[in-house]
């Protein structure tokens, strides 16, 4: 309504204020509601838009909350995996373990076994391999052998080692199984 009547005295300005015949001011009457219905059609276009675009904000809300819910179990099955993952690795080195001590027991019955007569490349190969452990007690054991004097000494000192590297090899088996029970 107000745009009409700024519109009349637009005109009335541009005319002169003389007086408007009807069929000019049914004129003017007429282009205005053209433009009012025009604008209130585009402002209701404009609010359908709006509608429209808060539906899918709304919907895309939505999907980010459930692509973080979805992103959340993922990091937990990631968590989960790496834990796994660093209990394999502790089990292989377990494992590891197990067979350098395999290694110096095959060694050692190359060496002493039944039949066989120690030389210093064996005693050598075993002495790295013992060495190579890392185990000062283990260590001992096969320094034991390698300088002991005597058949009863040497009997025990021998026994003492293996039964050293099979008591190692079972500590370390059972690390492994509870290693592997746990995860």
């Amino acid at each position: 309504m107000k745009l009409a009547i700024a519109l009349v005295a637009a005109l009335c300005l541009l005319f002169g204020c003389t007086g408007v015949t009807q069929e000019k001011y049914d004129s003017l009457l007429k282009s205005c509601e053209q433009e009012k219905g025009a604008l209130l059609e585009s402002a209701a276009l404009e609010k359908s838009k709006a509608a429209e675009a808060g539906a899918a904000l709304s919907r895309c809300n939505s999907d980010k909350s459930a692509l973080q819910t979805v992103v959340a179990s993922k990091d937990s099955e990631l968590l989960s995996l790496q834990e796994g993952a660093d209990a394999i690795a502790a089990a292989r080195l377990k494992t590891d373990k197990i067979g350098q001590y395999e290694l110096a027991l095959s060694y050692y019955l190359e060496a002493y076994g039944e039949g066989k007569i120690p030389n210093t490349p064996k005693l050598n190969r075993i002495d790295s391999q013992v060495r190579s452990l890392s185990d000062s007690a283990f260590l001992a054991a096969w320094l034991s052998v390698r300088n002991c004097d005597g058949i009863t000494d040497c009997q025990a000192a021998k026994q003492d080692f293996t039964g050293m590297i099979s008591s190692r090899i079972d500590e370390l088996s059972k690390e492994v199984v509870e290693i592997v029970r746990v995860k």
